[in-house]
């Protein structure tokens, strides 16, 4: 579906690599359910762009790559607890929402 309003929400999400895709595809689902939901606004008005980088790319402070050697427990990735993920529509609607990307 298109966007069918004036409504559209474009949300980027960035987070350290290491999810199957099985997840990101939850992910964006669970998103657009409750981003939608929020911002009361049509799930085709929401489109959401997931970025993923190695921990090498981000600096969680100080400018060091804290997470720049992570490594994989027993076949599973480690994951970062998420922080609160903010959505802005252009003219109004600034609302913030706990997303688990687990």
């Amino acid at each position: 579906m298109a966007c069918t309003t004036l409504d559209l929400i474009i949300l980027d999400v960035t987070f350290i690599e290491g999810r199957p895709p099985e997840t990101r595809l939850a992910l964006l689902k669970d998103i657009n359910t409750r981003v939608a939901a929020e911002a009361k606004i049509s799930p085709d008005d929401l489109m959401i762009t997931i970025y993923e980088a190695p921990g090498v790319n981000f600096s969680l402070g100080q400018g060091e790559a804290q997470r720049a050697n992570a490594v994989a427990r027993s076949g599973v990735p480690h994951v970062e607890r998420p922080t609160p993920i903010r959505t802005h529509k252009a003219h109004s609607l600034s609302e913030q929402l706990e997303i688990d990307i687990g």
